[in-house]
């Protein structure tokens, strides 16, 4: 059993550190649209029980694209950072899939894009994330704490406050807060004003 562990920062300006990573020899990775569908039962028990469970394509900048399911266990906050446990499974049809989870009984619920660029670091995976409608975040998951910390403290992100809320919450409250309770349930870049075309540059 896969237990995730992260940290999640939200900062101001992502051009920074991707200038810090790059000076620090961390290893780029690639970058990447990802677009995330999250579904729940009609009562909405996951969500109650802090479980996740998303159906996600990846798309990158050499337009090859992954797909995968994802189910998320309950957030551990005993520690420093956010853990939980994390099940994934590579599939090879996005819209069967989908048919698949709904002929289960699940309902999709949210679907939004974010841009992800991806760095290796001091054994870490550092994500540099543009949500729509949220701003920009880095999420840092590693092995554990002391890696994480290392990689927190050469970024100069000391003293950051850590979130422990997953972005299709954080997005969820947002449009609540906005729309009311019939916000959308859709946010795509599209709809933003994004420049793909710069993007694949």
């Amino acid at each position: 059993m896969k237990i995730e562990t992260e940290a999640k920062i939200k900062v101001h300006d992502l051009g920074d550190y991707r200038q810090r990573l790059d000076k620090l020899g961390a290893a780029w990775q690639n970058k990447r649209i990802e677009r995330d569908c999250f579904f729940d039962e009609a009562d909405k028990s996951l969500h109650h029980n802090g479980c996740g469970l998303r159906l996600r394509q990846e798309s990158d900048d050499q337009n090859n694209v992954k797909i995968i399911l994802c189910f998320k266990g309950p957030v551990d906050n005993n520690g420093a950072f956010k853990q939980r446990q994390e099940i994934e499974v590579g599939v090879d049809d996005l819209a069967h899939t989908q048919m698949l989870l709904e002929a289960l009984g699940f309902e999709l619920i949210l679907t939004f894009e974010k841009v992800r660029t991806v760095w290796l670091f001091n054994d870490c995976e550092v994500c540099l994330d543009h949500i729509v409608e949220l701003g920009d975040y880095i999420e840092i998951e590693g092995p554990g704490e002391e890696p994480i910390e290392q990689v927190i403290k050469q970024l100069g992100l000391n003293g950051s406050e850590y979130i422990h809320t997953g972005y299709a919450r954080l997005l969820t409250e947002h449009l609540l807060a906005h729309e009311g309770k019939n916000h959308r349930r859709e946010v795509l870049l599209e709809h933003s004003g994004f420049d793909f075309e710069r993007w694949m540059e």
